[in-house]
């Protein structure tokens, strides 16, 4: 398992966290659903963003 893929779960994992964290809170549910959301947010330009980098270094089947 390589560096990235290993730090991508330990972020989701403490996104998870989060998330079960903040609905244990006495505010509006309608808060912590606009509060989890900006999680998933954060989760899918992370994702997004390892993507694109590893992408940009994937050099199998170019010819040179």
């Amino acid at each position: 398992m390589s560096r990235a893929t290993e730090t991508l779960e330990q972020i989701d994992a403490l996104l998870d966290q989060l998330d079960l964290l903040v609905n244990e809170l006495p505010i509006p549910n309608a808060v912590k659903r606009e509060i989890c959301s900006n999680f998933y947010d954060v989760w899918t330009q992370v994702e997004e963003a390892v993507e694109v980098r590893s992408a940009d270094f994937d050099y199998t089947g170019v010819d040179n």
